[in-house]
């Protein structure tokens, strides 16, 4: 957990349910309340369970994986995200993401766009991986600081 102007990120790592679990068993919701997460073992279903979502409360989160990773189902978390009222940020659809935290506690997502970050053409080649996510519209922008940042959930934080 990071915590710095009243803001917190969680970053649980390579946890699977099972590690989400025990950090449920041994630390009350209060603490693990973050207005981050980093998406537990990659955004994978085997992870992100709807116990950790609701003890976290996050009001986004950050998927760090390609969206075409071989046997991934994102499908069902992508749901539990939704269900979660969260903001996803995907390092496969965005680019590189990261937050910045001002002097006034504000946090404002930082992310440089998949074009910018894609000179081999990566985008097109994958397309139909994260195409279908968009067209099931959970395509939503959320305003920044002089920025539009693409997000994959319908529902905005305040």
């Amino acid at each position: 957990m990071v915590r710095y102007r009243g803001k917190s990120i969680l970053l649980p790592s390579d946890v699977f349910s099972n590690g989400e679990e025990e950090l449920l068993n041994q630390y009350p919701r209060l603490i693990l309340r973050a207005d981050v997460l980093q998406s537990s073992h990659h955004g994978s279903d085997d992870a992100n369970t709807k116990e950790f979502l609701d003890a976290v409360n996050p009001t986004r989160t950050v998927i760090a994986s390609q969206t075409n990773r071989r046997g991934a189902n994102f499908t069902p978390v992508l749901d539990r995200f939704d269900s979660a009222n969260t903001n996803v940020y995907w390092t496969g659809v965005h680019g590189n993401i990261g937050f910045l935290i001002d002097e006034y506690g504000r946090l404002f997502p930082i992310v440089e766009k998949i074009d910018t970050a894609d000179p081999e053409g990566l985008k097109e080649k994958y397309r139909d991986d994260w195409e279908p996510i968009i067209r099931q519209g959970r395509a939503t922008q959320e305003s920044g600081p002089q920025q539009n940042i693409p997000t994959i959930t319908p529902k905005i934080a305040p």
